[in-house]
């Protein structure tokens, strides 16, 4: 099954540029925030079972927790994650998120919403 490649500019991507590709229902995308993020491939098999596979990377900085301003609480960065792209989802559910949300892309909207399943790399 082929993957469509989509690369999100926020300042020129729309649903409309979709609409023109002609994506075919139960076709996959990849959508990735710059032209060649990752050469990642995702099994066909994880894409039926899931609304979308989300890509997850190490945290490279501390984390912080802010209440008021000023910092709380130091946390341990091994015990969080780094959603990024690529983004492996199927083309109807990621339509269908453009149509009501305005055609508006929210990745953590999108998860909040959605199946998915973490790829780690």
């Amino acid at each position: 099954m082929e993957i469509l490649e989509i690369i999100i500019d926020r300042e020129l991507f729309s649903s409309k540029d979709i609409e023109e590709l002609g994506i075919v229902e139960n076709q996959y995308l990849k959508l990735v925030n710059y032209k060649n993020s990752s050469d990642l491939k995702v099994d066909n098999e994880v894409l039926r079972n899931f609304d979308c596979v989300v890509t997850a990377n190490e945290l490279g900085s501390a984390i912080k927790k802010i209440s008021d301003g000023k910092i709380v609480e130091h946390l341990n960065r091994e015990n969080y994650k780094k959603l990024t792209y690529p983004l492996f989802l199927k083309s109807e559910t990621f339509l269908q998120f453009l149509k009501e949300n305005n055609s508006e892309w929210n990745l953590i909207k999108f998860l909040e919403n959605h199946t998915f399943m973490i790829n780690q790399i």
